[in-house]
């Protein structure tokens, strides 16, 4: 079974469709553990209608404790992670549950995604490569928590993301996990989509002071530039920079109760057009 993690916070809306895009994913055998901020619009009302998502009200320190509190309620033997305005794409689930289960070397499974509009138009394609924690080390998270899947081994050997941290805890998450030497994979799939609201964490003053503050050995300032030209070298031969056109993907949308089908004949490898 793969337990989903929503941190959420006044963001019913968002919320709402996040829910059905988990909802949907059958075959595959999931739960959803909704960690609320104690909101003061509709959340909790709405959380306690619908029976199949679990979640808990409670003050947190941040996001990332959120997401710390649900790792510690989860059931599954796989483990993902998606905020309140992201959505998972139709078969994700049930490709990842087959990808474990086929391939028990591997423990961290990422992919890529879709950054859409609050109306669900595509403004940009985001694709990963090989995860490396020299690369991340030297510049940043290349793939998005809502592309991320681990196994449940990882969160019981103590894993669990910085709380003290308001933005990139992901990728203090990440580094500490291929330190670890846990074996990762990139998959060429698309399984989420992340929306661009102008309120993203990774837009704040926040992030800034997070990645300023994130700790590096003295060694990367000095080897940060020739490992991110290799970097670059490698994203460009993997494909990360190339999607053939169009792309077709169904979202939730907020007029819409059902996935509403998408085709773009335009599309960029950057964060935002």
């Amino acid at each position: 079974m793969i337990s989903i993690i929503t941190p959420t916070l006044n963001s019913i809306d968002y919320l709402k469709k996040c829910i059905l895009s988990v909802a949907d994913q059958l075959p595959a055998q999931f739960e959803h553990i909704i960690i609320d901020g104690k909101s003061n619009d509709e959340t909790i009302d709405f959380l306690s209608s619908v029976k199949y998502v679990k979640f808990v009200s409670r003050v947190d320190k941040s996001m990332y404790d959120a997401i710390n509190t649900g790792l510690n309620m989860v059931s599954g033997d796989i483990i993902g992670f998606l905020n309140s305005d992201e959505q998972y794409l139709l078969g994700t689930l049930d490709f990842v549950e087959k990808f474990f289960a086929e391939n028990e070397n591997i423990d961290l499974l990422f992919g890529d995604a879709l950054l859409v509009d609050p109306n669900g138009l595509l403004l940009a394609f985001r694709k990963a490569y090989r995860a490396s924690r020299l690369y991340i080390m030297c510049s940043h998270l290349y793939f998005l928590t809502c592309t991320m899947f681990v196994r449940r081994k990882i969160i019981d050997a103590g894993f669990r993301f910085n709380s003290e941290m308001k933005s990139i805890a992901d990728r203090d998450f990440v580094v500490s996990i291929l330190k670890a030497s846990y074996a990762a994979k990139h998959v060429n799939r698309y399984f989420s989509t992340f929306t661009i609201t102008g309120n993203n964490l990774s837009n704040s003053i926040a992030s800034k002071v997070d990645i300023n503050n994130f700790p590096k050995h003295p060694i990367y300032k000095f080897i940060k530039y020739p490992v991110n030209l290799v970097r670059l070298v490698e994203k460009f031969f993997s494909g990360a920079y190339f999607q053939h056109l169009p792309i077709s993907y169904e979202i939730y949308t907020s007029n819409n109760l059902e996935r509403k089908k998408f085709i773009s004949y335009n599309a960029s490898y950057r964060w935002i057009k």
